[in-house]
């Protein structure tokens, strides 16, 4: 295992799962199912990410309703008010691709997630866009 540390903000299991299966081969994983375990790992753990993997279809808890667009733009909320000004390399990966037109900085990388998408293609995504 590598001493690069990966977040994952996802709340399907079954997505969790895939993402963590091959990735914690190589990188230390830590995974926040809702913005406030994200929220909390990202500012009181202590941990310093190297890369994280973003969903933007989440429950709007601690946000409302209307600013996460029902909750389909939850990851966007998230990293507007959390993410922006830090460093760290995101990859956004969402069903709901018309998150990808927003202003997001420079550092986001998107994927859509869909069947077909095999695991060596994630960690290879994270090997991408991690920095060395």
């Amino acid at each position: 295992m590598g001493n690069k540390n990966i977040l994952i903000i996802e709340d399907e299991a079954d997505m969790i799962h895939r993402l963590i299966t091959e990735l914690k081969k190589h990188y230390k994983v830590e995974i926040a199912g809702s913005v406030s375990a994200a929220k909390y790992l990202l500012n009181e753990s202590g941990i310093s990410f190297d890369l994280i993997f973003l969903d933007s279809i989440m429950p709007n808890y601690p946000y409302s309703v209307e600013e996460t667009n029902g909750g389909l733009e939850t990851g966007w909320v998230l990293y507007e008010k959390e993410l922006r000004d830090k460093r760290i390399p995101i990859v956004v990966w969402t069903r709901h691709t018309a998150i990808f037109t927003k202003p997001w900085g420079g550092n986001v990388h998107y994927k859509e997630k869909k069947d077909g998408t095999n695991d060596n293609q994630l960690v290879d995504l994270a090997k991408k866009n991690i920095k060395l």
